[in-house]
């Protein structure tokens, strides 16, 4: 109760329109919007970029701001396609980052900002990963291995296992009928 005294005082001091606190305001999501998250730095060091969804807006969006400071910027869809997710793997050079998005593999030259696919096939990718100074990218999908060379850009299936049949059990009772 005290709380909400105060703040309806500093409003008042403020000379600010407020709204009402109710519980059932506080507790809705688009109230206060939701704190930043997947933080990552630029290629380059001179931005940091994130993921915020903002006090009325109804999903995340990618945002930036320069390492100086000041107002974040929100990127347009086609900026935010050039910046590497959150989870992405980089060489050790960082000169390129690798990352599954709706289930195919993707890599970025973080110098260009090129981005390109490096498998585009049914099933869920998952694991994707830089051989260490070799060149070389592997991910896995449908439970088998796939390697990439980066700089032929050919993709080779290492292994080749089926999904397993999964047997039918015969109950006692449904063999009485034969």
């Amino acid at each position: 109760m005290e709380l909400l005294f105060f703040i309806n005082l500093s409003c008042i001091l403020a000379k600010a329109t407020c709204m009402e606190l109710t519980v059932d305001r506080i507790m809705d999501s688009k109230f206060l919007g939701a704190p930043p998250s997947k933080v990552r730095w630029s290629f380059d060091g001179s931005k940091i970029y994130f993921e915020w969804r903002p006090t009325g807006e109804e999903k995340e969006e990618t945002f930036e701001v320069p390492i100086e400071g000041g107002e974040p910027r929100k990127l347009s869809k086609e900026e935010a396609k050039v910046v590497p997710p959150y989870d992405a793997k980089y060489t050790e050079d960082r000169m390129y980052a690798l990352f599954v998005e709706d289930d195919s593999v993707y890599i970025i030259d973080m110098e260009s900002g090129r981005r390109r696919p490096i498998s585009e096939t049914s099933g869920k990718a998952k694991d994707a990963r830089f051989l260490k100074g070799d060149g070389k990218a592997y991910f896995t999908q449908n439970d088998n291995l796939f390697l990439s060379s980066l700089g032929e850009g050919s993709l080779v299936q290492v292994t080749c296992f089926e999904p397993r049949m999964r047997r039918r059990r015969i109950s006692p009772s449904s063999r009485s009928g034969w």
